[in-house]
């Protein structure tokens, strides 16, 4: 690129006030050079702008409302100008400080890939639980039966250009839709860069019981979409095999 790989930040809120600041703090600490941070905040009333005003100097903030998760990615994803995307959700946060320099070393040296995916801690603070979440190498088997995690993945701008944006159809399963379109329709290549990238907080929309429903009815919709009922039938049957017989496909 003859410059420094520049990486967008993008984190999508609406009254997040109680944990916002622990999520912007990681992202303005990153000792990478060439970083710009972009909060898109639904019109928050609970405080939110005021925590994140203190730090106007280090990002930019846009707040409007919008239709959903999905239209404020795409309204974030069409104010970044890096030359790759990560979208970070309110409350989660980097690891440390060299996340990005770690990753964006790897990154440069590995120009055969579209899109990478790092590894993310899932921590239940009502329980104290956690685990870490070593996503499998993407092959279409392993697409169908996962969503990559979103806030360890990192977008190049020509995974944009070529697989559109995201679809704003979908309330909870509309990373998983992008993620295996790009895969079945437009052909991208995913990497895995083998380091731990974010801790996520379980208690998003995505995770709340009262929404298990609804993303499983979204994740059959996806498969329906972009899968023929052949390879629903094959990749359910390795799906069961992989998860109960231990077989490597």
């Amino acid at each position: 690129m003859g410059r420094d790989m520049k990486i967008s930040v993008v984190t999508v809120c609406k009254n997040e006030a109680r944990v916002i600041e622990r999520t912007v703090l990681s992202v303005v600490s990153q000792t990478y050079s060439s970083v710009e941070y972009i909060i898109m905040d639904g019109r928050s009333i609970d405080g939110t702008l005021d925590v994140v005003d203190k730090y106007k100097g280090l990002c930019r903030v846009y707040s409007s409302a919008d239709s959903g998760i999905y239209d404020a990615m795409n309204r974030g994803l069409a104010s970044a100008t890096g030359d790759y995307i990560i979208f970070i959700n309110a409350g989660d946060y980097f690891v440390h400080e060299d996340v990005l320099s770690k990753c964006a070393a790897f990154i440069s040296g590995h120009d055969e890939f579209d899109v990478f995916y790092g590894n993310l801690f899932y921590y239940n603070p009502v329980t104290g639980a956690g685990w870490m979440w070593k996503p499998m190498k993407r092959r279409r088997l392993t697409m169908f039966m996962e969503c990559l995690p979103h806030p360890a993945t990192f977008f190049s701008r020509q995974a944009f250009e070529r697989n559109g944006p995201f679809d704003t159809s979908f309330q909870i399963a509309g990373d998983f839709e992008w993620f295996v379109r790009g895969m079945e329709k437009n052909h991208l290549r995913y990497g895995h860069i083998d380091t731990l990238v974010t801790l996520f907080h379980e208690g998003g929309v995505s995770t709340k019981p009262s929404h298990q429903n609804l993303h499983e009815e979204e994740k059959e919709r996806i498969k329906k979409m972009h899968y023929s009922r052949t390879d629903r039938l094959l990749f359910s049957l390795g799906a069961f095999v992989q998860k109960n017989v231990k077989f490597i496909f």
